[in-house]
């Protein structure tokens, strides 16, 4: 293939000067806080604009500062402690079992109660050791991804014979949630996070028209899944509270030149928009302790995928707990 035949692609196209975009005006971005205090579930509620919403472009911010049921700060250990204490990999998505997703009061997420391990399924597929290091950083991933399957007192203390015997993979893995639990609650401070949602909403490419409403709801897991510690339950065991876990969506808005947003809203009087959404689901299927086989009928409930993703997993594997 020459390189015109590649310019489709329009950021191959470099040797033309390309159209001014005289369809929009400007883009901003407007902070909408969560519409009550409460977190079981966190609920934003984006009113109807008279914007174009482009979810591409909006984000989730966390404000994080986790403190001890009794109310007290996380103690930094240091690392010949056999305590530890530290945010599970890819913190802002493994805070929540679920997010929906509404549009005019039409539901759009599955409810399975597993979007903690879609995200980090879709992050491991969609990126690699470099994006790592770079633009997943601000969601909290930690490139050390082969942790141990469990945390003991000995094997988190690194002059411990436990600690010297795990893989190189494990102990780096250790060392990184250590320096991590000091950046995150070490005398009481904050760590600010921002990440997108792994909602297919986000991903279609297609800004939302005006007018709609929009409603998103935040189930949080339990602070045993979202922290790791060297023991179930740890020295110091983790609270989940409002105050120590404070989100606010950015929602971006687009406008248009007023006769294309004209000639737009004349047009939707006549013919429906159109989204391009690939549906992702997941599927979870238990199995009992020393089974050897599973048999599951119709998981696809008569459709036809695209792609399958199968994975086994235990509890522990995920987050040591």
């Amino acid at each position: 293939m020459s390189i015109k035949g590649a310019e489709q692609n329009s950021s191959l196209d470099l040797f033309r000067i390309p159209p001014t975009d005289l369809c929009t005006v400007k883009y901003r971005y407007v902070k909408i806080p969560p519409q009550t205090s409460s977190i079981t579930p966190i609920q934003v509620y984006v009113e109807r604009q008279s914007d174009l919403i482009d979810l591409s472009r909006s984000f989730v911010q966390l404000d994080l500062g986790f403190k001890t049921t009794e109310n007290a700060n996380l103690t930094a250990r240091a690392n010949n402690v056999g305590v530890m204490t530290s945010p599970a990999n890819n913190i802002a998505h493994t805070l929540f079992k679920q997010i929906n997703f509404r549009a005019n009061g039409t539901l759009l997420t599955e409810q399975v109660d597993v979007y903690h391990l879609k995200a980090f399924i879709q992050t491991i597929l969609n990126y690699d050791r470099n994006d790592g290091e770079t633009i997943l950083e601000p969601a909290g991933w930690r490139n050390e991804i082969d942790s141990p399957v469990t945390y003991t007192v000995a094997n988190v203390k690194m002059d411990d014979a436990a600690y010297t015997a795990l893989s190189i993979n494990h102990q780096e893995s250790i060392k990184r949630q250590r320096a991590d639990a000091t950046d995150y609650y070490a005398g009481g401070k904050r760590r600010i996070l921002r990440m997108k949602p792994f909602i297919d909403a986000f991903h279609q490419g297609k800004w939302i028209v005006p007018k709609t409403l929009l409603e998103l709801e935040f189930y949080l897991n339990p602070a045993a899944f979202f922290m790791n510690g060297e023991a179930n339950p740890p020295s110091e065991e983790v609270r989940v509270n409002p105050e120590d876990i404070k989100l606010t969506f950015f929602l971006c808005l687009v406008s248009l030149n007023p006769a294309v947003y004209m000639s737009m809203m004349s047009m939707m009087t006549k013919t429906p928009t159109k989204y391009p959404m690939i549906r992702t689901e997941m599927r979870q299927f238990l199995s009992d302790n020393g089974a050897t086989s599973k048999e599951i009928n119709n998981p696809f409930n008569g459709k036809v995928p695209q792609r399958d993703i199968i994975g086994i997993l235990k509890t522990t594997a995920f987050n040591g707990q």
